[in-house]
């Protein structure tokens, strides 16, 4: 059995004129909110062995505030085939996951985060900025995640005021 908690990236800012998509910064509440994320989880006692987040600024930026108020010492893995990603990407970024982790986090953007949840925690919600969301997975190995796997949602929490 893994555990794969899924998170989507703090509040960013508005993108400024000819700056990419990528490029964006978290805003003040999306670091605030951040941080909280790895509060509430460390005191959940629901850290993560492994950390893997989108590439993208906003991204890795919410990775590494969530890891400090976790505790996580642990490098954070960063990837680009979780920007942009749809359902078959995420896939293969969990397949990527050490089998040594049995419980792990990753990082990503909308729509596919939300999808991926109501695929494999058999909901259907919004997701809005920095929700967080603990997938309880029948897997002995990550690289066992199919489209057939019926995972539960065992936990989900975003923020106080997070719209």
């Amino acid at each position: 059995m893994k555990t794969l908690f899924v998170l989507r990236h703090a509040k960013a800012e508005d993108a400024t004129a000819g700056q990419l998509d990528f490029d964006r910064d978290l805003s003040k509440r999306g670091k605030q909110d951040a941080e909280a994320v790895g509060r509430k989880l460390l005191e959940e006692k629901l850290v993560p062995q492994a950390i893997i987040a989108s590439a993208a600024r906003r991204t890795r930026k919410t990775a590494k505030r969530v890891a400090e108020g976790m505790n996580f010492t642990a490098e954070i893995i960063e990837t680009r085939d979780l920007y942009d990603a749809g359902l078959h990407q995420i896939v293969e970024v969990v397949h990527s996951l050490p089998d040594s982790a049995e419980s792990a986090l990753i990082v990503g953007h909308n729509p596919g985060i939300g999808d991926f949840v109501s695929r494999f925690g058999q909901i259907q919600s919004s997701y809005p900025t920095a929700t967080i969301s603990q997938l309880k997975l029948p897997l002995a190995s990550w690289s066992d995640l199919t489209f057939q796997t019926s995972g539960e949602l065992l936990w989900q929490w975003r923020p106080q005021g997070n719209e």
